[in-house]
């Protein structure tokens, strides 16, 4: 059964990823965005995106829901959409750097706990689960079970983020720290569990100019800074460097996995050629009465 994906990008508990868009970008969301045709690649319309991304999320809630379940909270900018909506929202989160942007929440109805899925108990049940961009971080009959054990019946389950078009997204050399279910499996098997699919969206085009946007940075500034360093330290440091290379062979083959891992994960014509971005709503067979 797949578990929960290992942070290559975190060191001494320095989420370098998390830093990054916080930090250096200053973004307040850490998912992909909801891009318009006609919007062109800057930092700014980037911001707008992620706005939208959350106000288009909450359009696909159904009416009369009250209590929301939001897994994988990441940064807390959904939860705090939702909560300016009106709805009572518990925000659950394993990874400790999230915590810290939850410490003085805006609303009294919105509580994070930090608690992987599986290990999370609730003494009320939830009217919607939501599972936004988290769905890729447990296996997918883990996140049934745990809906069906933490909704109302008739509840719903909100999931938006990446699926496989076929058997992998990322070369196989890397695919162990980075797969995606594919989306016919995963709705298939939430009928097992009583979850039957009431809306499908597409929205991948909305999404891709994100990854148009990163795979350039990453391409035009960040490789060229990389290889420059190591051709400094190759030509430069001389002995010192061939020693430094043969006590940290494990972290340099770990910074080659990484890089190598952001080029497919960044690659738009990849993601184009064997993932989508997905929208579904399912809902939790109601008790007929």
């Amino acid at each position: 059964m797949k578990k929960y994906k290992k942070n290559w990008t975190t060191f001494d508990n320095l989420d370098m990823e998390l830093f990054t868009v916080t930090e250096i970008l200053k973004l307040k969301s850490l998912h992909y965005g909801y891009w318009l045709p006609e919007d062109k690649l800057t930092l700014e319309n980037l911001q707008r995106a992620q706005i939208r991304y959350t106000e288009t999320l909450l359009e696909m809630i159904p009416p009369d829901i009250r209590t929301i379940l939001d897994v994988g909270a990441g940064i807390g900018d959904n939860a705090w959409a939702l909560c300016h909506k009106g709805y009572s929202v518990t925000a659950i989160s394993p990874d400790r750097n999230h915590a810290r942007y939850f410490e003085k929440p805006p609303f009294s109805r919105l509580r994070f706990i930090s608690s992987r899925l599986e290990d999370f108990r609730a003494a009320d049940n939830f009217d919607l689960i939501l599972m936004s961009e988290s769905n890729g971080y447990f296996h997918m009959d883990t996140g049934f079970a745990q809906s069906c054990n933490l909704l109302h019946p008739g509840g719903y389950l909100l999931v938006s983020g990446m699926f496989c078009r076929d058997d992998g997204f990322i070369t196989k050399s890397v695919n162990r720290y980075y797969d995606l279910d594919r989306e016919t499996d995963y709705t298939v098997r939430a009928k097992h569990y009583d979850l039957h699919l009431v809306q499908r969206v597409d929205i991948t085009a909305e999404t891709l100019p994100t990854l148009v946007m990163a795979h350039e940075i990453f391409h035009d500034r960040l490789t060229p800074i990389f290889d420059m360093m190591q051709h400094y330290l190759n030509t430069s440091a001389g002995w010192k460097w061939k020693l430094l290379k043969m006590f940290m062979r494990k972290q340099l083959r770990e910074l080659k996995t990484i890089k190598q891992l952001y080029d497919q994960r960044l690659n738009p014509d990849v993601f184009l050629e064997r993932a989508r971005y997905m929208r579904l709503l399912f809902q939790l067979t109601p008790v007929v009465k």
